[in-house]
C-alpha cells in the first residue's frame, strides 16, 4: 500500500471511531441533528478508508482529487437525505401528539368560511395575525376563555386551500349539508380531517359539487354504520398516521401544514 494510502486510511478510521473530534463545530452549523452529524462523519471516515486501500497512486494530489470530491458529494448526498427524513418524520409522526380538527376548502374562500360561521350562529368579536408553526397553532386555540361562550377559531391559506381551524370538533358535523352546498355553487372540493388523539378518533370527509365521495369515521370501541366509501389508507392504519398519508394522497399541502415552519393566520374570536 502506498504511504499516502495508509496515512488515508488512518484518517478514516479516526473518523470512524472518533467522529465527535469533527463534529464540534459542524453540529451547531448544520440543520441536523447531532447523532445525523456524527452518522455522516462515520460514513465519510468509511469511504475515506476505502479509497486508501482502493485507490493506487504514488501522488498526494491524487488521492487528495478523490477525497475532496468524496468528501463534498457525500456529506450533500446524506444533508439532504437527513432533512428529506426529518421533514417526513414530522409529518407523520409529530403530528400525533396534537389534536386538530380541520376543514379545507380549495381556493381562496375566506369570506366564504366566514360566512358560514355566522350562518352557525357564531358572532365575531376580533381577529387578531398570527404567525407560528401549525400545531402550536392548534394547541393555542384550545386555552380556555373566561366566559364559556367565547371560542377562538382560525383561519389561513395554504398553498391553493384555505383551512378553518376548529378546535371544538363540532363543525364537520353541523355543517355537513352547508359545505355540501357550497362545493356544488362554487364548483370546488371541501376536506373534513379530524385527529382527537386521546380517544383516537379519525374522521375524513370529501365532498365534490355531487356531493360526498369518501366518509370515513373510526372511533375506537364502537361501530360506524354510515361510513361512505371508506378511505382505505385510513382503514388499513387508522390512526393520526394513517389520516395524514390520506389527506396526501388526496393532494392537501400536508408538508406546509404539519412541516417545522411557521404559517400566518387569522385568529378569530367568536361567540356562540
Amino acid at each position: 500500500m502506498p504511504l499516502y494510502g495508509l496515512l488515508f486510511v488512518i484518517l478514516g478510521a479516526v473518523f470512524l471511531i472518533k467522529p465527535g473530534l469533527f463534529a464540534r463545530g459542524g453540529v451547531a452549523a448544520s440543520a441536523l441533528r447531532p447523532d445525523q452529524y456524527i452518522s455522516m462523519i462515520r460514513i465519510i471516515g468509511i469511504s475515506y478508508i476505502l479509497i486508501g486501500l482502493l485507490v493506487r497512486t504514488d501522488s498526494f494530489w491524487g488521492y487528495f482529487r478523490f477525497i475532496v470530491a468524496c468528501t463534498f458529494v457525500l456529506s450533500l448526498v446524506l444533508q439532504v437525505y437527513f432533512s428529506f427524513m426529518n421533514k417526513r418524520q414530522q409529518r407523520t409522526s409529530v403530528a400525533g401528539s396534537s389534536s386538530f380538527s380541520l376543514l379545507v376548502l380549495e381556493g381562496a374562500v375566506t369570506n366564504k368560511l366566514e360566512n358560514l360561521l355566522r350562518k352557525q350562529e357564531y358572532k365575531i368579536v376580533s381577529r387578531k395575525s398570527v404567525e407560528d408553526r401549525f400545531l402550536a397553532l392548534c394547541d393555542s386555540l384550545e386555552s380556555v376563555e373566561e366566559q364559556r361562550d367565547i371560542v377562538r377559531k382560525a383561519i389561513l391559506t395554504v398553498k391553493d386551500y384555505t383551512i378553518l381551524m376548529d378546535p371544538e370538533m363540532v363543525l364537520f358535523t353541523n355543517m355537513e349539508d352547508d359545505l355540501r352546498a357550497l362545493s356544488e355553487r362554487l364548483a370546488i372540493k371541501v376536506y373534513s380531517c379530524l385527529w382527537e388523539r386521546v380517544s383516537r378518533t379519525v374522521v375524513f370527509l370529501k365532498i365534490d359539487r355531487g356531493g360526498i365521495v369518501e366518509k370515513t369515521m373510526i372511533v375506537p370501541g364502537q361501530k360506524i354504520t354510515d361510513n361512505v366509501n371508506p378511505n382505505r389508507t385510513i382503514m388499513k392504519e387508522p390512526n393520526c398516521q394513517g389520516l395524514i398519508k390520506a389527506m396526501s394522497e388526496a393532494g392537501l399541502p400536508v408538508g406546509e401544514i404539519f412541516g417545522p415552519d411557521t404559517v400566518q393566520a387569522t385568529v378569530l374570536t367568536l361567540q356562540e
